[in-house]
């Protein structure tokens, strides 16, 4: 596969290495996985945000799920950045960003309704995201 387009002042990722990526980004969502699905469907810690307008909620499952992603990168990829909805911004040392929002769907995951997922993107410029969904794994 070849990508339709350079990214300013970056190469693009060479097949090999966004076949990488992506495995790593499987191996991500598999370990949010397992940090928030003990939370889903039990009363687990939930409050809303401070500081957004509306009510926005946060779960144990939502804090879980992110540390655990986090951890990976860190461990694994330590130069790379990270937006995650829970922690914020941790910029990284080079091109790519991990795009984070543990559980897209909080209110439904709150109420036992399956239907939210784990989000992780990563940016490289246009690259699109993979975005997985947790709960079909439960």
């Amino acid at each position: 596969m070849t990508l339709p387009f350079a990214c300013d002042d970056v190469a693009s990722p060479s097949e090999a290495e966004l076949k990488e990526l992506i495995q790593f980004a499987h191996k991500l969502a598999d370990a949010s996985g397992a940090a928030i699905l003990p939370f889903f469907r039990t009363a687990n810690g939930m409050e809303d945000k401070v500081g957004k307008a509306g009510y926005d909620p946060v779960t144990e499952g939502d804090r879980a799920g992110e540390r655990a992603i986090r951890a990976l990168i860190e461990e694994f990829r330590p130069d790379d950045g990270i937006f995650g909805e829970e922690e914020g911004y941790k910029p990284g040392e080079n091109a790519y960003t991990w795009v984070l929002d543990p559980i897209d769907g909080t209110r439904s995951f709150v109420m036992g309704r399956p239907i939210w997922g784990t989000l992780i993107g990563l940016y490289i410029s246009l690259i699109p995201p993979l975005i997985y969904r947790t709960v079909r794994r439960a």
